[in-house]
């Protein structure tokens, strides 16, 4: 049963542009992925991923660690399943100000290194400084739960700080650099009280 939630507030800010593909090539090869108002947004899903990706390989975690974080994010085996704990809402552009704007790309290629013929195409990424707002909310369900949501957490937004977490197409050329700015917060319900 859960006992309670343990919850990050605030906002991303891209230190540099950002890729978040749609699939669609209806302006440029690569089109940004927008709401039904046509603002750009990150997934939580791409989001949640990054994240998970991040903690799997730059924190030193421990066995017992390794298992707790299983259970966090959930698992499914043969014999076994469970839901994530962990919820992560779409991030919504909190800087209407910004924009989508379209940068030129070109084809290399993979053989030779050289650029090839007539191969120059055009792809839209959102303007750095767009700051989307932040939410992540995980549940846990006794004292070493949240103890360690809480080092998730807390190891989360450090490397958002530190500009460790890099999202988006393009991360090798310097795309997709977020932080989170100032005036996060993290705060907790406890429902047993």
């Amino acid at each position: 049963m859960i006992q309670g939630r343990i919850i990050l507030r605030g906002k991303i800010e891209l230190k540099s542009p950002l890729l978040i593909g749609s699939g669609e090539d209806n302006s440029t090869r690569m089109d940004v992925l927008v709401d039904e108002n046509g603002q750009p947004f990150i997934p939580a899903t791409s989001f949640c991923g990054v994240l998970r990706h991040h903690l799997d390989d730059n924190c030193n975690i421990s066995p017992i660690e390794k298992k707790a974080l299983e259970n966090l994010w959930g698992f499914s085996n043969e014999k076994n399943s469970k839901g994530s704990s962990f919820f992560c809402s779409d991030m919504f552009l909190d800087s209407p100000d910004k924009k989508i704007v379209v940068r030129d790309g070109i084809k290399i290629n993979n053989k030779t290194g050289i650029v090839e013929k007539k191969a120059k195409f055009d792809y839209q990424v959102i303007e750095k400084g767009s700051r989307f707002k932040l939410n992540i909310e995980a549940a846990y369900t006794d004292n070493d739960s949240k103890e360690m949501i809480k080092k998730v957490l807390l190891t989360i937004k450090d490397s958002l700080i530190s500009e460790d977490i890099r999202i988006g197409a393009k991360t090798n050329n310097g795309l997709g650099k977020i932080t989170l700015i100032d005036d996060y917060k993290i705060f907790e319900y406890n429902f047993s009280d």
